[in-house]
């Protein structure tokens, strides 16, 4: 218009008077087209964040009152309708992967017993409990199901339930599991590096230690992580019927000269006197040899006091 004023001076072009504009209608048309331009968006953030009232009135002025559409822009498949985003296949979910607690039913790996989220698996709680309270039915039930727990760890000190029950004098339940193991499964040790038979020996249990031992005699070599034998543990802590019982069945050449002088000063300071004497009877150079200290057995029996020979 303005091109063609200028064009022909003598004809001007006629002037048109502008309707006045309601503002309120402008800015509804503005923020129509607005909508029109970001209505993708703007649905899509209105159904992301939970305002449905706003996704619906912006349905209404172009879809309808569609759900189904307003569950695919929530999505974000809405933005393009022609050029929809590629559907990912989701990967399939073990939901047993995550159960805090296996079925009863179900096998365990043994081989992974050291990790102590599986000492919490039901089949490993019932078989402690039943050890610990001598209750053979409900292991046997148990090992009857699934002979391979016999050898699992069911404790985190790394014990099987041979050590609980040992641990708990259950002889009785030690006698029927060994019934049902080889004699190597009875060297099996603990976290504390001790066998079943270590156990019954810092006990005192020497009714346990003869069932072991009549199953596995080899035990009685076996030392812990401290190079001690159970008579060395059994002496140190006292036990002097214990003490006597496994060096009476202890075999020719079992003990070491050097296991011998340790077991006969150790004896003397646990106050084990008739297993001292057993040990001088056998080896009487013992009477004149010097410990670490440089001591004999007469310094050492000086430093005593009076009252334990009274």
């Amino acid at each position: 218009m303005g091109a063609g004023s200028s064009t022909d001076p003598e004809n001007p072009a006629p002037t048109i008077q502008r309707p006045e504009i309601d503002i309120s209608v402008s800015s509804s048309l503005q923020l129509t087209s607005f909508s029109k331009l970001n209505r993708n968006t703007l649905l899509r953030e209105a159904a992301q964040n939970g305002k449905w009232e706003e996704a619906a009135s912006l349905l209404d002025e172009d879809f309808g009152s569609d759900s189904g559409k307003m569950e695919q822009i929530a999505a974000g498949s809405a933005a393009d309708p022609e050029n929809p985003p590629p559907t990912t296949e989701s990967p399939e979910i073990d939901e047993s992967a995550y159960s805090s607690q296996p079925s009863q039913n179900q096998n365990v790996d043994h081989s992974t017993s050291g990790n102590k989220d599986l000492y919490h698996h039901p089949k490993y709680s019932i078989l402690r409990k039943a050890a610990l309270n001598g209750v053979w039915e409900e292991a046997e039930n148990l090992l009857d199901e699934d002979p391979l727990i016999l050898a699992a760890v069911i404790t985190d000190g790394d014990e099987t339930a041979l050590h609980v029950a040992t641990g708990a004098g259950q002889t009785l339940f030690v006698t029927e599991i060994i019934q049902r193991m080889e004699p190597e499964y009875l060297e099996m040790r603990d976290g504390n590096e001790n066998t079943a038979l270590t156990i019954a020996a810092i006990a005192g249990n020497i009714e346990i230690a003869t069932v072991l031992l009549e199953k596995n005699p080899e035990l009685l070599k076996i030392r812990d992580s401290k190079g001690m034998t159970p008579l060395h543990l059994a002496v140190l802590l006292g036990k002097n019927e214990m003490a006597m019982f496994l060096y009476h069945i202890s075999p020719s050449g079992y003990l070491t000269f050097e296991d011998r002088t340790e077991l006969f000063f150790q004896s003397i300071k646990s106050d084990l006197y008739d297993f001292a004497l057993k040990l001088l009877e056998h080896t009487s150079v013992l009477a004149v040899i010097r410990d670490g200290n440089e001591d004999t057995a007469l310094h050492v029996l000086a430093r005593k006091p009076s009252s334990i020979f009274s």
